[in-house]
C-alpha cells in the first residue's frame, strides 16, 4: 500500500512519477472514497489516470482491487508498438454495495495512420467482493433486434455521431453476429472465495451502471464513427 503522495514506479524503457490524488466526489454519499494514481513516463508519452480505492470497510478487497487497477491500467503501457497512450476513468454508479467504473483510452501505434480508442469497465459488488456484468441483466434477442432500429438511447458517441449512422452500421450484420458481440461468455470475472480472489476470462467487460443504476452498453464501431459507442435499451 502506498504511503506517501509521491512515489516512483518504472515504465517499460523509462522511468514514471506516480502522485496520488483524492477524487473529490460531494454527490456520493459514501463512507470510502475513490481516489486516483497519475502515471506518467519521463518521456511524456505514456499517461494513465486509474483508480484507487481508501476506507473501504474489507482492507484485504480493496487490497486486491487497488493491485488490480494498477495492473489493469499500466499493463497496456508496456506494448513496445505503443507511440502515445493516455488512459483515465469515471466513477459511474458509487453506493456503499456496489461500485461501477468505465475506463476510456486513446493510443496511437508506431506506423498507424491514425489513433484508436476504446473503453471497458468493471462493477463490483462490495458486499462480496464479486465483479458482476450488468449486461448479464439484458435481453440480448431484444438488444440485438434494437440495435438495428430507434428502440434504444444513445449516450455518448464521439462528435458528430447520431443514432442513423450506427444503425445504417450495424445494418450490415445479421442479428446472430450483434448477440455475439454482446456476448458475456468470456468477459473477465472476479470471485471472492473468502480466502483469495480468482480471475477468469479474457475479455474486459462491455457494460457499466449509470448513475440511476442501469445498465450502459459499449459497442465497438468502425473507426470512422469514433471506435466505440454507448448505448441503453
Amino acid at each position: 500500500k502506498p504511503t506517501e503522495t509521491k512515489t516512483t514506479t518504472k515504465a517499460t524503457t523509462t522511468k514514471a512519477t506516480t502522485t496520488t490524488t483524492t477524487q473529490p466526489a460531494p454527490q456520493l454519499n459514501n463512507k470510502y472514497k475513490v481516489t486516483y494514481k497519475n502515471y506518467t513516463s519521463d518521456d511524456g508519452k505514456l499517461k494513465y489516470k486509474y483508480p484507487q480505492i481508501t476506507g473501504l470497510y474489507d482492507e484485504d478487497m480493496q487490497s486486491f482491487y487497488n493491485d488490480y487497477f494498477k495492473k489493469l491500467c499500466t499493463g497496456a503501457l508496456k506494448d513496445a508498438a505503443i507511440e502515445t497512450f493516455k488512459g483515465t476513468y469515471e466513477v459511474k454508479y458509487k453506493t456503499k454495495d456496489t461500485l461501477s467504473i468505465v475506463f476510456r483510452e486513446s493510443c496511437l501505434y508506431s506506423g498507424a495512420a491514425h489513433g484508436y480508442s476504446c473503453a471497458y469497465a468493471i462493477t463490483i459488488d462490495l458486499a462480496t467482493g464479486n465483479t458482476v456484468i450488468p449486461s448479464e441483466s439484458v435481453n440480448m434477442d431484444k438488444a440485438a433486434d434494437a440495435i438495428t432500429n430507434d428502440t434504444w438511447t444513445l449516450t455518448r458517441s464521439a462528435d458528430g455521431v447520431t443514432k442513423k449512422n450506427i444503425i445504417d452500421y450495424f445494418s450490415q450484420f445479421n442479428e446472430e453476429t450483434i448477440k455475439n458481440t454482446l456476448s458475456v461468455e468470456n468477459m473477465i470475472k472476479i470471485r471472492n472465495s473468502g480466502d483469495k480472489y480468482t480471475v477468469s476470462g479474457k475479455t474486459n467487460c462491455n457494460s457499466y451502471l449509470d448513475v440511476n443504476g442501469d445498465p450502459v452498453l459499449i459497442l465497438e464501431v468502425n473507426h470512422a464513427l469514433g471506435d466505440y459507442v454507448e448505448v441503453q435499451f
